[in-house]
This record gives C-alpha cells, sequence and structure tokens, in this order.
C-alpha cells in the first residue's frame, strides 16, 4: 500500500459550499448562454434557426448583473469571468438593440397601453385649474346588504 500523502483536496468530496458554488456558476452560464441564444448569437438547438427575443434576452441580463452584483463567495477568477460574461453580454445586446427594428409582436399586456391625446392633455394640465365637482356630478355609493 502506498503511505504518500494526498495533496490537498485530492480524494476528499466537496463540501457542500462548495458545491452550492459550483451549481450556482453553472445556473448563471446556462443563463448567459440562453441570453446570448435569445440574442441571436447561436442557432436554436432544436430548429437551427437564429432567435432574437430582446426583452427575455434583457431579463436573463439584468438577472446575471444582480447575480454578479452579490457574489461574495465566489473566487476572484469566478468572479471575474461573471462581471466579464455580464460585460460581453451588455455590449452584444446594445448592439443588436441599435440594429433591430421595434416590432409590435409583443404578446398583449406587455407594452402600456397608448393614452387618447384628450387624456394625456388633461394630464399636463395643472390640478388646481381642474375641480371636480364640478366635471362630475355626484354618485350615489350602493351597498348590497346581506341578512
Amino acid at each position: 500500500m502506498d503511505d504518500a500523502p494526498l495533496p490537498p483536496g485530492d480524494g476528499l468530496p466537496p463540501s457542500e459550499g462548495d458545491m452550492a458554488i459550483d451549481v450556482m456558476l453553472q445556473v448563471l452560464m446556462i443563463q448567459a448562454r440562453t441570453a446570448a441564444l435569445l440574442m441571436g448569437q447561436a442557432p436554436h438547438p432544436s430548429t437551427g434557426q437564429r432567435i432574437t427575443d430582446l426583452p427575455r434576452a434583457k431579463i436573463l441580463i439584468d438577472q446575471l448583473e444582480t447575480a454578479a452584483g452579490q457574489s461574495d463567495k465566489l473566487s476572484l477568477d469566478e468572479n471575474q469571468m461573471l462581471k466579464d460574461t455580464v460585460h460581453q453580454l451588455r455590449l452584444a445586446y446594445v448592439e443588436k438593440a441599435g440594429t433591430e427594428e421595434p416590432k409590435d409582436d409583443s404578446p398583449p399586456g406587455d407594452a402600456p397601453a397608448k393614452e387618447p391625446k384628450e387624456a394625456s392633455a388633461d394630464a399636463d394640465a395643472p390640478a388646481e385649474s381642474k375641480k371636480p365637482e364640478e366635471e362630475e356630478p355626484a354618485r350615489k355609493r350602493f351597498v348590497k346588504k346581506y341578512d
């Protein structure tokens, strides 16, 4: 039997903290790859077509930025790799968003509804000039009671 001492860390199972950090890094890298995929930087694995979905890519990039800001338990190399990845994704997003024409194919409810011109003109008027009692008739309140 060989009695040579093992180097530190070899042959020992990783600690729970190390495993958690590894899993977190894998999740962050999957998010980074997905953001790149949604910006059309890589073809979709099953269809082979390039997808461009900038709103969802921006959500992933924002999540990665948040994680990079709270990555206290990562080593310096891992932290730098994460920050570089986020920086590259931000640059790619800005480049892609600048070249892409806005499309109106977003699902209903994603974009805020546009107000009619009359409503926006009323919103710009000062509040003192408008008296609610004069413009709106008094309304009765109805209350339903259960006996």
